[in-house]
């Protein structure tokens, strides 16, 4: 089956905010090792780097579930059952982007902080 233009445009937004979250934190993370390099082992640089670390592979792995949602619904379903699964995945997909967006201001905050100590 064909996927809905709502769902398709939902998955899009999403992939767009994940590839400005990767950025921001690829940013973030060379500025947090630049200071670690300076004040080698300091726990708060060492936390903003983890913080960093692991906003990336969320990233990866939120990539991973909108790819599996997008296949979810072009897998061949009975026709009984794929308006249930189209609104299962749009939730879900929507439920994905808000924290997409919050994983971004997050991000976005821990990076201008770096950015204004340099």
């Amino acid at each position: 089956m064909s996927i809905p233009p709502e769902i398709e445009a939902l998955i899009e937004q999403i992939n767009r905010e994940l590839d400005e979250i990767e950025e921001l934190a690829t940013e973030g993370l060379t500025i947090a090792n630049r200071f670690l390099v300076l004040f080698e082992n300091n726990p708060i640089f060492l936390q903003i780097s983890y913080f960093f670390n692991s906003v990336l592979l969320y990233v990866e792995k939120t990539r991973r579930d909108a790819q599996n949602a997008r296949e979810q619904i072009s897998q061949d379903i009975s026709p009984l059952i794929i308006s249930v699964v189209i609104q299962e995945v749009g939730e879900y997909l929507s439920t994905l982007k808000g924290e997409v967006s919050e994983a971004k201001s997050r991000t976005l905050t821990y990076r201008n902080r770096l950015e204004n100590l340099q």
